[in-house]
């Protein structure tokens, strides 16, 4: 069975019909968008517009998520059937799994770059970790550090915790911003009476600064709350 299945002249609005099916597999199964999400390694903003038809899912979300909830392929394709089919199937994709303890894996994503504007992230995760529960409050992404700039502070590769709720600038502190000509990036900032400066902790980097009045929103994107590295 394929999706090409929904992409048939006689289906109109295909993206409409995929999301509205997503979305009644997800309150079947009692999940918030937020829980439903991690479960399947991308954002909850990805997982809104694909549930409003706004955005199609990618072919091999599709099938993470069929095999996910073991779904009647016959359902979700044609509208035949059960929701539910009764085979087992391994697993493709990132999923949360649950550790004994306090413990849970969920999907770490990659920083948006300028063909998103305002994103954060990339709507699809790239790879799992695990991480103490009490580090994914709400409104908390775990994203993956690439490249040397914000060294010796954050290596390359670390992950960090970026909370998407607290937007309020502190000077000297971390957060992930918004750079119309790079993306979405982490930087320090600091803030002076007439402009905000971001830097790399990196010397080998140029400090950059954004005067008060062409700060738009959505530039703060969110504050770095916790990393994991190694030294």
């Amino acid at each position: 069975m394929s999706r090409e299945k929904l992409h048939s002249d006689n289906i109109p609005d295909a993206s409409a019909l995929v999301g509205g099916r997503i979305k009644a597999v997800r309150l079947k199964e009692r999940l918030t968008q937020r829980e439903f999400a991690q479960e399947l390694g991308i954002t909850q903003g990805f997982l809104s517009e694909i549930e409003k038809g706004i955005k199609s899912p990618s072919d091999t979300l599709v099938m993470a998520f069929i095999y996910r909830y073991e779904i009647n392929e016959k359902w979700f394709f044609l509208g035949e059937g059960e929701m539910f089919g009764k085979r087992k199937h391994p697993l493709f994709g990132p999923e949360i799994v649950p550790y004994e303890g306090d413990l849970i894996e969920v999907g770490v994503f990659a920083l948006a770059g300028a063909g998103h504007p305002g994103d954060l992230v990339d709507p699809e995760s790239i790879e799992t970790a695990v991480f103490p529960k009490e580090f994914l409050k709400p409104g908390i992404i775990p994203v993956k550090i690439q490249g040397e700039s914000m060294e010796p502070s954050l290596y390359d590769g670390a992950i960090v915790g970026v909370d998407q709720e607290d937007l309020c600038l502190v000077s000297g502190k971390v957060y992930a911003i918004w750079l119309d000509y790079e993306g979405a990036v982490i930087k320090r900032v600091f803030v002076e009476p007439n402009k905000i400066i971001f830097k790399s902790d990196n010397p080998g980097f140029p400090e950059s600064h954004l005067d008060i009045e062409n700060i738009k929103d959505g530039f703060v994107l969110g504050r770095i709350k916790w990393v994991i590295q190694k030294l």
